[in-house]
């Protein structure tokens, strides 16, 4: 595999002093006297598992490519079959191979869990693992971070710095992830949105629905209305229109209908280790009797509380699939995921005398199989949930009858994705209180079927970074970022992230702007001409400071002039929404043209989460 990067921000020279006591961040470490690589030749070889999984085979080609970039040195990968562990053995071994096996290196699933790192050295043999492969894959990038400071930011940028001689460290590291799964909808990790797949795993997280036997808004799609509706309307809820309806959770036919297609689902995915059964992506509920008696039985008389129903069938469903996989899939472990989202967010518990919250009653308390993402979409989003008093008291709630909890934020603009959305002022602070709880997982949606403004892949860097370790600063995170990407357009660009940052604050606190995923913020009010002047000098100040590359590095011009103009579709998507009315005949055409032209270029293909542009740009053509 070769890196899908532009080398852009690495250092050319040695990575350690002298004495050899100084890693790739320049942190104080101790050196052995084996050689990893010198003047271009190395002695050392890659082993993997002999059947190597996908991560294991692509961490292999990572450190193989990565090394020659930085030494100029190829490491050879070799399967693990007829090679054993010995402490003279120059081996970089990734993974669980015959030489982990030998070497005594342990990395208990119940520590490391699935993407913990594991680095030692034994002797000359390296060792570079986790519990499963995914922690294996980070620990080849912790591995080249402490070599040669080695950070990867998006698909167009890294830093990795260089040099002829290269010792091995004395190897003794654990890296544990604050949150164990990860994931962000990051539009650039969509392998059908022209992304791939492996951006994600550079970033340490995991691709949208990877693992799943189905994933989204499932359970309706498993047991589709449309198709079962018409012979069995008691399965369903009585809504008009057949997308809107959501399954009845306490009727028996549909239980035993629904349990059959979880076992085709499961039977056609046998690697997968998740399946979704979670409800249609609309605000309703089944209110026959049955469902309201028993909501207002277990939900303290509350009527709309359709988690109650919901908690009751898994609660039937998983030990019924458990049995099926323990004689068709013996040894396979599913895990179920549903949603704490719409008329499921509130939780069936409540606080005892002492003020803790406990259970509404014991039938509530969920299967440990079940995860749940607690994703609050009428969530104020200016506020974290610690400082929010209704999302910290749900999310403590919900704590009390679930151990498979996990929060599912929106990091974005959904309604006009040109225009930004801050987040950077509530990420960190968010995932210190997830940790807080007990949480280890996290996900965050993005836009992830369309290109958009507002630095979102700088946002994706820093989420990425917080998930993994939540003490990081993420205003230092994002200068690094900008510092690493932007070549010699970063101190333009720093400014204008820094006055977007302070522009988004004033509108916070006067206007309450982005507090809610579908508010919409196109409106002069928030965007005066005059505003969007001052942006627009900025950008052409940053086309100016690159200029001069398109005449001796074309290809690094190209991807700096993209990532520019990326940004730059913000100013232009806010000038022809509100202000065409300001320019002549030829030069509103001549501006729409321009943003359609970069539009499909760069892979805006939406202006808001669902709706194409070709529709807001036929709106301007038409006003």
């Amino acid at each position: 595999m070769i890196m899908l990067a532009v080398f852009l921000a690495g250092a050319v020279g040695c990575n350690k002093n002298p004495d050899g006591n100084v890693d790739g961040n320049g942190d104080n470490v101790n050196f052995t006297d084996f050689v990893l690589a010198e003047k271009g030749k190395s002695e050392y070889s890659i082993i993997i598992p002999e059947n190597a999984s996908e991560y294991e085979t692509f961490a292999a080609e990572e450190l193989r490519n990565l090394f020659l970039e930085a030494t100029g040195a190829q490491l050879a990968i070799y399967s693990d079959k007829g090679r054993t562990f010995s402490d003279s053995a120059k081996y970089i071994s990734i993974s669980d191979t015959e030489v982990l096996k030998g070497s005594g290196v342990e990395a208990d699933y119940a520590v490391y869990k699935e993407s913990g790192t594991r680095l030692k050295n034994v002797g000359s043999c390296v060792i570079l693992t986790g519990a499963r492969d995914e922690g294996a894959l980070y620990a080849v990038y912790d591995f080249l971070n402490i070599l040669f400071d080695y950070e990867y930011y998006d698909v167009d940028a890294y830093r990795l710095n260089k040099s002829d001689t290269v010792k091995l460290p004395v190897l003794d590291v654990s890296n544990i992830p604050d949150n164990d799964y990860r994931m962000y909808g990051d539009y650039l990790q969509e392998d059908n949105a022209g992304g791939s797949r492996f951006h994600a795993y550079r970033l340490r997280y995991k691709v949208y629905g990877q693992g799943y036997a189905i994933d989204g808004h499932a359970a309706t799609i498993l047991l589709d209305p449309k198709v079962y509706g018409e012979e069995h309307p008691e399965w369903f809820s009585k809504e008009e229109n057949p997308e809107q309806r959501q399954l009845c959770y306490m009727n028996d036919g549909m239980r035993k209908a629904f349990l059959e297609k979880v076992k085709e689902k499961l039977t056609e995915k046998p690697e997968s280790t998740i399946i979704s059964v979670a409800q249609a992506d609309y605000n309703t509920w089944c209110d026959c009797k049955d469902c309201t008696d028993t909501i207002k039985k277990y939900g303290n008389g509350a009527a709309d509380m359709g988690a109650v129903t919901q908690i009751l069938f898994l609660n039937w469903l998983v030990p019924e699939v458990d049995a099926w996989l323990a004689v068709n899939f013996p040894g396979r472990n599913v895990k179920f995921m549903i949603l704490a989202y719409h008329k499921t967010v509130e939780p069936p518990a409540h606080k005892d005398s002492s003020g803790n919250y406990v259970p509404n009653d014991e039938a509530m308390v969920l299967n440990d199989k079940v995860i749940v993402q607690y994703a609050s979409i009428y969530a104020n989003r200016n506020l974290s949930f610690k400082d929010n008093p209704t999302e910290r008291e749900r999310l403590k709630a919900w704590s009390a009858i679930s151990s498979g909890l996990y929060i599912y934020e929106y990091p974005q603009d959904a309604l006009n994705v040109c225009l930004p959305y801050d987040g950077l002022h509530v990420f960190a602070d968010n995932l210190r209180f997830s940790k807080e709880l007990g949480f280890s997982s996290y996900f965050m949606q993005g836009n992830f079927n369309t290109q958009s403004s507002g630095f979102t892949e700088l946002k994706v860097y820093v989420a990425s970074k917080l998930m993994w370790d939540s003490s990081l600063n993420p205003n230092e995170l994002a200068y690094d970022y900008i510092e690493n990407v932007y070549g010699e357009a970063a101190p333009v660009m720093k400014e204008f992230f820094d006055a977007l940052r302070t522009r988004l604050a004033y509108l916070r606190n006067q206007y309450d702007y982005g507090s809610f995923v579908l508010n919409d913020g196109l409106s002069t009010k928030y965007w005066p001409r005059e505003l969007m002047v001052v942006y627009q000098s900025m950008f052409d100040e940053a086309y100016a400071a690159i200029d001069s590359l398109q005449y001796i590095d074309e290809e690094r011009y190209e991807v700096l002039f993209r990532k520019i103009k990326i940004e730059e579709m913000f100013v232009k998507y806010v000038n022809c929404s509100l202000y065409l009315n300001r320019l002549t005949f030829d030069d509103k055409n001549a501006a729409i043209d321009d943003f359609e032209y970069y539009a499909k270029k760069y892979g805006f293909k939406n202006w808001s989460e669902s709706k194409p542009m070709s529709d807001r740009i036929a709106e301007w053509r038409n006003s």
